[in-house]
């Protein structure tokens, strides 16, 4: 796992980036079935609007998963360890087993606002 957030905060504005990458990543417990390496990019950038004494209107802007990256982050159901284990002896009976999985959220541009009194 990697970790890297910079952020850079000024009276009147800020910024922050933050990647994050998970490699070697198993589905089960004894650590048989592999998955992808999941990356995520956010980036984001705000203003401070100063509209009375002590009042600041903050608005912003944050990518999420700037890259755009859908690889895969779960398993439906294959987090059980004897399911795993049989899939990987070949046991017939789990052969050819279909299976869904969740992906990573697309990428998405949110606005925000906060009002501090």
């Amino acid at each position: 796992m990697f970790n890297f957030v910079a952020d850079y905060t000024h009276k009147y504005f800020g910024i922050d980036i933050g990647y994050n990458i998970v490699d070697k990543r198993f589905q089960d417990a004894p650590n048989v079935l592999a998955l992808p390496a999941l990356a995520n990019l956010n980036a984001g950038i705000y203003g401070n609007i100063n509209v009375g004494k002590g009042q600041i209107l903050k608005v912003g802007i944050q990518g999420r998963n700037l890259q755009n990256d859908e690889s895969l982050v779960n398993i439906a159901g294959a987090s059980d360890t004897d399911t795993v284990l049989l899939r990987n002896q070949g046991v017939a009976s789990q052969q050819g087993a279909l299976a869904h999985g969740y992906l990573q959220l697309p990428r998405r541009i949110m606005v925000h606002v906060s009002y501090n009194f």
